[in-house]
C-alpha cells in the first residue's frame, strides 16, 4: 500500500465492531468492510463511498446533474452567500458540474446548506460534534466556512476510514475521528452538536442516548431529518425546539418530508 492517505486510514480503522446488531447501517458498514481492503488509492476509496448502493451514504445524480443543480444552485443562492464553497475535486467527476465557474453537485448543494445554516445562527462557530458524519461531505464545507473550529464527528469505524480519506485528500488533517463504541471519552464542550439524514433511521433508544449524552457536551443541536420522527424523544430528553422549516425533500425536492431544526438545552 503506497497511498499515505489509504495507509494512516487503515491504521485508525477498527475492524471487531458487532456490526450484525446495527440496524440498517450494519448492512452498509459489513459491505464496506469487505471492500476496504481493496482500494489502491483513498480517491478510489472515496468514489466507492458515494456511490449510494454501496453505503447509503450519497443520493448523487452521476450523470449529467446540470439541470438539477442550477434549480438547487439557484435556491440556496438565494438564501446564502456561499463564499468558499464549492464541491470537491476528488469526487466522482461525472456527478459534477460548474455553475458560476463553481463546482458543484446535486448533493453537495445539502452539505453546504447545512454548514450555512449553522454559520447563520453561529457565525462565530470555534467547536462542532457531528453524529453520524459519513464520509465527511458536511464536515469539510464546516472547516472551509470555519478552518479553526475544533470539529469531531463520532460514527461507525467503517464510515471514519471513508471521512478521513476525504477530508484530508481535501488538505484537512485536524478532525477528531471517534469510534461510536468510544463516544464517552469525547472531552470537552462544543458550540453545537449536529446530525443529517440518520437520527431518523435510528432507533428510538439510541436516539434518547444521544440526546441525554449530549446534555454534557452541547446546549444547542441541529437536526435536518424526517419530520415527525424526532421531536418527541427531544422533548423528553428536555430539549427545547428553537425553530424548525418544513423542507420538501430538503431544497424544495418534493420527496420527503424533513425539517430542518434548531434545539437549546439549558
Amino acid at each position: 500500500m503506497t497511498d499515505p492517505i489509504l495507509k494512516l486510514a487503515h491504521s485508525h480503522l477498527i475492524r471487531e465492531v458487532p456490526y450484525d446488531t446495527i440496524p440498517i447501517w450494519g448492512k452498509f458498514a459489513r459491505r464496506a468492510l469487505d471492500a476496504i481492503d481493496g482500494f489502491v488509492t483513498a480517491q478510489e476509496a472515496v468514489h466507492w463511498a458515494q456511490r449510494l448502493q454501496n453505503t447509503g451514504f450519497d443520493h448523487r445524480t452521476y450523470q449529467h446533474p446540470g439541470k438539477d443543480c442550477q434549480s438547487l444552485y439557484d435556491q440556496l443562492t438565494g438564501w446564502f452567500d456561499l463564499g468558499p464553497l464549492e464541491e470537491s475535486e476528488f469526487s466522482i467527476p461525472s456527478s459534477t458540474t460548474h455553475i458560476d465557474g463553481r463546482l458543484v453537485s446535486d448533493i453537495w448543494h445539502y452539505h453546504a446548506h447545512t454548514a450555512l445554516s449553522i454559520t447563520d445562527a453561529i457565525p462565530d462557530l470555534s467547536s462542532a460534534l457531528e453524529i453520524g458524519g459519513g464520509y465527511g461531505a458536511v464536515a469539510r464545507c464546516m472547516k472551509m466556512l470555519h478552518p479553526k473550529a475544533r470539529y469531531t464527528i463520532v460514527d461507525l469505524p467503517t464510515s471514519l476510514f471513508f471521512a478521513e480519506c476525504f477530508l484530508r485528500l481535501n488538505g484537512i488533517d485536524d478532525v477528531e475521528f471517534v469510534p461510536v463504541q468510544r463516544v464517552n471519552q469525547v472531552e470537552g464542550q462544543f458550540d453545537i452538536a449536529l446530525n443529517t439524514w440518520s437520527m431518523q433511521e435510528m432507533n428510538a433508544g439510541t436516539i434518547t442516548d444521544y440526546l441525554q449524552w449530549l446534555t454534557g457536551h452541547t446546549k444547542r443541536f441541529y437536526s435536518y431529518n424526517y419530520l415527525d420522527h424526532l421531536i418527541a424523544e427531544f422533548v423528553e430528553t428536555g430539549w427545547t425546539i428553537d425553530s424548525g422549516r418544513v423542507c420538501l425533500g430538503g431544497i424544495g425536492r418534493e420527496r420527503h418530508e424533513f425539517l430542518e431544526m434548531f434545539a437549546s438545552h439549558d
